[in-house]
């Protein structure tokens, strides 16, 4: 009977020490640091554009995160590194559940882009991963009124 439990409490042990390792979370980077310097097609720096920032790790999370800047006097926009907490546990399990739900249109790790937008003004949508730090932005190809209002919705004039 002693012998029983010795060895119920030396699997309980073992298993701990093999779970604890997969199951800690540890902090991951799913956005870098980014500055954007905004430029007109001139090469002009553009102030007070709207840069939208996204990011998700979609192994854990279904929806963007969204976070709106505008470009300072001198066309920059600071966007700032963005990380969360996950356990290798918990990214296993989200990918099984992406898998099972939507295997075809399945999103895996961590992803961030850029977009943005000015007054008749468009730039191109950036991943963040690999973005240039000086975006050239673009006359706005002519669109439906009802479209332009949508895009500049959230960033009217201060």
């Amino acid at each position: 009977m002693r012998q029983r439990r010795v060895i119920q409490i030396a699997l309980a042990a073992l298993l701990t020490v093999a779970l604890v390792p997969v199951a800690w979370p540890r902090t991951v980077l799913v956005a870098p640091e980014v500055t954007l310097t905004v430029v007109d097609s001139s090469g002009q720096r553009l102030s007070g554009i709207c840069v939208w920032e996204y990011w998700a790790h979609y192994s854990v999370e279904t929806i963007d995160h969204s976070y709106l800047v505008r470009s300072d006097t001198l066309g920059r926009a600071f966007l700032p590194q963005r990380r969360m907490r996950l356990s290798k546990l918990g990214l296993w399990l989200g990918n099984l559940i992406n898998s099972v739900e939507d295997p075809v249109h399945s999103h895996y790790g961590p992803s961030s882009y850029a977009i943005l937008r000015g007054p008749g003004l468009v730039g191109e949508s950036l991943p963040l991963a690999t973005a240039s730090h000086r975006v050239v932005m673009r006359p706005e190809p002519d669109q439906p009124e009802s479209m332009k209002q949508r895009l500049l919705h959230k960033c009217e004039p201060d």
